[in-house]
């Protein structure tokens, strides 16, 4: 029986054969007199009668016939159900208030407590039906959701793969050739120290700082690309790191070029004399400008790391 029909049967509708010989037909039209008695609106309900109705019914039986209460009271409306319940505990107020029917206040908390029980139960059973129509409605309408959503992921895990395997790929093929850059460049740069001993100290740093901008940039080209390929941007300061770099070798080029053009055409002259002449004044000049120099360079890096620390 579901619980609609449970709720809606009426007390004639069921027919389950009495017991011969012991009244039991007759205990059954006194409880529905009993329940009859209390189906009325508040204003019209007269709790006297009901009274009158259980201690006739009390005469004959002392039990409660419980199925009689549930089977008149689900075969009610809302409208009438309300009535049903306020009426009941109006009975079982005047019971407990008024001394003249305390031997009826046993049985007005009988059928209080068992109306209240029957209205739990059902209600629970109402919820519980609820819960698992809700159930059963989310999961068919999620479970196409979760199929294409289960098709989008893998498919997009399979593109991730195939990305990430390209690109693994594309590292590895770059590390590999900034590797050979490095040991190469150090290889050369070994050669060139190796003739320290033929080759004026201009010409070595010219050669240097030549090799020191080739290697700086291509690592830096090779970390650009590799930073595009794992789609994470270079910070500014990884830009103005380089550009300094390349300004500090371009300014020591150019003035290793300068000195050596000077010491080639012999346009030097006048400085030796100078410097022989007042070697005192001179030597504390190029100290002072070395000192300077350093000042300065601290200064434009200490500002230069107050700004990337922004």
């Amino acid at each position: 029986m579901t619980i609609d029909k449970l709720i809606k049967t009426k007390p004639q509708s069921t027919k389950v054969p009495s017991p011969k010989g012991t009244g039991y037909e007759e205990l059954k039209r006194r409880m529905q007199g009993i329940c009859t008695s209390l189906n009325w609106t508040a204003d019209e309900y007269k709790p006297q009668k009901t009274v009158d109705s259980i201690r006739k019914y009390v005469e004959k039986q002392e039990r409660i016939l419980y199925s009689e209460i549930s089977g008149f009271y689900f075969s009610l409306d809302e409208e009438e159900q309300g009535n049903f319940i306020s009426n009941v505990e109006a009975l079982l107020v005047l019971c407990m208030e008024d001394a003249q029917y305390k031997d009826i206040k046993v049985y007005a908390l009988k059928i209080y407590d068992h109306v209240h029980l029957a209205i739990y139960q059902v209600e629970k059973l109402q919820t519980k039906r609820k819960d698992d129509e809700l159930k059963q409605t989310i999961a068919q309408n999620l479970e196409p959701v979760k199929k294409k959503l289960e098709e989008q992921i893998e498919s997009k895990v399979q593109v991730t793969q195939k990305e990430i395997y390209a690109q693994l790929i594309s590292l590895i093929g770059i590390f590999t050739a900034m590797a050979f850059l490095v040991f190469g460049s150090i290889s050369a740069l070994d050669n060139i120290f190796n003739n320290f001993q033929t080759v004026s100290l201009c010409k070595i740093v010219i050669v240097g700082c030549v090799w020191g901008l080739c290697v700086l940039n291509l690592i830096f080209i090779f970390i650009y690309y590799v930073s595009k390929m794992t789609k994470l941007d270079l910070e500014v300061n990884s830009y103005r790191t380089i550009a300094w770099s390349n300004l500090v070798l371009i300014s020591i080029l150019l003035t290793s070029i300068w000195i050596n053009y000077v010491k080639h055409v012999g346009i030097g002259k006048w400085f030796n004399i100078l410097a022989k002449n007042n070697a005192e004044v001179v030597s504390l000049s190029g100290f002072a400008v070395i000192i300077i120099l350093a000042i300065v360079s601290i200064i434009i890096i200490a500002k230069f790391g107050r700004r990337k620390n922004k």
